[in-house]
């Protein structure tokens, strides 16, 4: 969201824009967990990540 931020124009913020700059994002490398956005792609990322916490409310790995 932030990357998409950037891209919209000075002083230009509205969702138009804002729908605009995140389509054009494309494939984005966010230091080795890529999204993708596109026109037809709001998907963005597609990985899953499992967490477990104990009963004592620790992560387990």
């Amino acid at each position: 969201m932030v990357e998409a931020l950037r891209r919209v124009p000075a002083g230009r913020l509205s969702r138009e824009a804002l729908v605009t700059a995140t389509e054009s994002l494309g494939k984005l490398d966010l230091g080795g967990y890529e999204v993708r956005y596109g026109p037809n792609d709001r998907t963005g990322s597609t990985f899953v990540d499992v967490t477990i916490i104990s009963k004592n409310q620790a992560f387990v790995n």
